[in-house]
Order: C-alpha cells, then sequence, then structure tokens
C-alpha cells in the first residue's frame, strides 16, 4: 500500500466497482470478464507463435457479488500490477477510446492488427492501457502476487535472466473490446463500435509499426492489398494474413484460435477444424508459402475456407 498507515501491509486483490449505477448489473461485469478470457486465448497463441522481443499479457480479471453497505453490488476483482518503485515503471495510457492517441507506440499498434485480423476484422482492442516492463520484472510481480497461472501463463519465458531482462512484457489492464456490432445494443457506453474501429484504421500505419512481421496485410489498399482491411464484414473470401510469407504451422495455430473462440469464418469451420483434430493435416484457409513441401495435406480442404 502507498498509504503511510498501511505501511508494509500488501493487498493481493483489488475490487473495482461500477462507475455509473447504470453499470452496477451482472451483464457488465461478465462482459468484462469473458472479454480478458477471450483475449486470453489470442495472447497466449500469438505470445507463442509470433516472436518478437514482446510479449503480451491480458492482466486477469473475476467477477464478484458482494455486500456493500446494505446492498448487494456486483464488481470485478483483480491482481494489482505494482512493480518495484526501482524499475521506474509507470501505468500508461497508450490509446485512449476517441481522439489522438495519449502515447503512439508502433509495438502497440502492430498487437492491435495483429489480434484484430485473428478475429477477421470482427473486433479490435481499444482503450490499451498499462505498464511496459521486462520479462525479469513482470515475473516478480506475478510471484509477489500468486497469479503464475493466470498471468504468466500466457507469456513465452525466456531461457535466461539476461534474456528476461532483454524482452518486454505488454501488461494490458482492463481493455475495451471494440466490436462491429456495438451500434445494435443496448447501455453498452464504452463500446463505439464502428466509429472507433474507422478511427484506429484512419490513424494506424503499417510501416511504422512493421506489422509485415507478423505477415499482416495493410490495413490501406495497396497493389498487395486492393481491397485495404475492411472491418465488420468477415467474408469467407477475405484475406487478413500474407499467403506468400506466413508459415503453415501459425496459421494453422491462428485456425483453431479462431475455432475455440467462435470466430465465424464459414458454415462448414467446424468440420474443417473437426478434421484437423482427427488426421493432424490442418486447416489451410489458403495456400501458403510453405505448402509446396506439403501438398498431399491439401486435397481434402473445402474451397470455401478462404
Amino acid at each position: 500500500s502507498a498509504f503511510k498507515h498501511e505501511k508494509n501491509i500488501v493487498y493481493k486483490r483489488l475490487l473495482k466497482l461500477a462507475r455509473d449505477p447504470e453499470e452496477d448489473n451482472k451483464h457488465h461485469f461478465e462482459t468484462e470478464r469473458k472479454v480478458s478470457q477471450y483475449l486470453y486465448r489470442m495472447a497466449t497463441m500469438v505470445n507463442n507463435n509470433f516472436m518478437t522481443r514482446n510479449d503480451v499479457c491480458i492482466w486477469p480479471v473475476e467477477t464478484v457479488q458482494f455486500e456493500y453497505e446494505g446492498e448487494l453490488k456486483w464488481a470485478t476483482i483483480q491482481p494489482p500490477f505494482l512493480p518495484d518503485k526501482a524499475t521506474n515503471n509507470i501505468f500508461v495510457k497508450i490509446e485512449p477510446n476517441s481522439g489522438k492517441p495519449c502515447v503512439d507506440d508502433p509495438i502497440v499498434g502492430r498487437y492491435q492488427h495483429l489480434f484484430s485480423a485473428i478475429t477477421r476484422g470482427l473486433d479490435l482492442i481499444r482503450d490499451w492501457q498499462g505498464y511496459g516492463v521486462s520479462q525479469a520484472t513482470f515475473m516478480d510481480v506475478c510471484n509477489k502476487f500468486d497469479v503464475q497461472k493466470e498471468a504468466v501463463s500466457q507469456i513465452k519465458v525466456r531461457k535466461n535472466k539476461n534474456l528476461q531482462k532483454q524482452t518486454q512484457v505488454l501488461v494490458v489492464i482492463d481493455p475495451v473490446l471494440t466490436t462491429y456490432n456495438a451500434h445494435y445494443e443496448t447501455n453498452n457506453p464504452t463500446d463505439f463500435g464502428v466509429k472507433a474501429i474507422d478511427e484506429w484504421k484512419f490513424n494506424h500505419d503499417c510501416i511504422r509499426c512493421r506489422c509485415k512481421f507478423f505477415h499482416l496485410l495493410s490495413t490501406n489498399i495497396t497493389e498487395s492489398n486492393p481491397d485495404g482491411m475492411q472491418f465488420g464484414i468477415a467474408d469467407v473470401d477475405q484475406y487478413f494474413f500474407n499467403k506468400d510469407t506466413i508459415k503453415q504451422n501459425q496459421y494453422k495455430e491462428i485456425q483453431k484460435c479462431r475455432y475455440d473462440l467462435n470466430i465465424w469464418f464459414g458454415d462448414d469451420f467446424d468440420q474443417e477444424i473437426e478434421k484437423y483434430h482427427n488426421d493432424e493435416k490442418g486447416v489451410d484457409d489458403y495456400k501458403t508459402n510453405d505448402d509446396d513441401n506439403d501438398n498431399d495435406n491439401n486435397n481434402d480442404i473445402n474451397d470455401s475456407s478462404k
């Protein structure tokens, strides 16, 4: 605790009540918990299949209901993320829901693009806020607050202390998952839907963020991607990744992640994923650059999966 009268007291879980009375309901808080779990699955896949000097951790959160001042209240409960003061790490808002970004971080922009591509343009992380700390500091905080299972399990732990000091973990706390259909939902003031997605696309720069390293097609109209990145449609013939550079094993993991998260990819997608589990041949929605050595695996893929 930062209070003098609570010196040496460490709080291992924080409660967050609704700011607005209209948000004090099970639906609001369950949505926040489900967003955390949804992004947790993506972060785990990304960290293990897209190797950079960064990892992303969606800081864990749970939902509780308890009695407060004689009334039942809904709240989220999560461990605090409090690095040692000597590390000089601070809480930062990278990009708010609207307006110009507070800190236009290209690494964050690249992860936003990647996560959205995994959802096939249906969702986008906005209101990115939290910490950027060395993996060594991250591990120390997780040990302090007993969240190895929920947090450390998301990242790729580097093999020695020196590498852990060199690499960075982006700890995302309470992000907003902007969705394609927010304008069809009631009482959802934190999700600005298509408006917020269009705003992000206008500000995003794939060259500055070096999105090609994640095999992402440009959000803008280019010669290699004449349609640009179109959000909120998710037709089966839309491409989000560069088929000439992405590895087959990376794309199979993306497809498995999409299936686990119920991201629509055609009415026959469940049968194709079942085929992956049965014969270990995988799902290929288009021919990748290393498929030439594995043509036998593609003979039975349904043409609608693109």
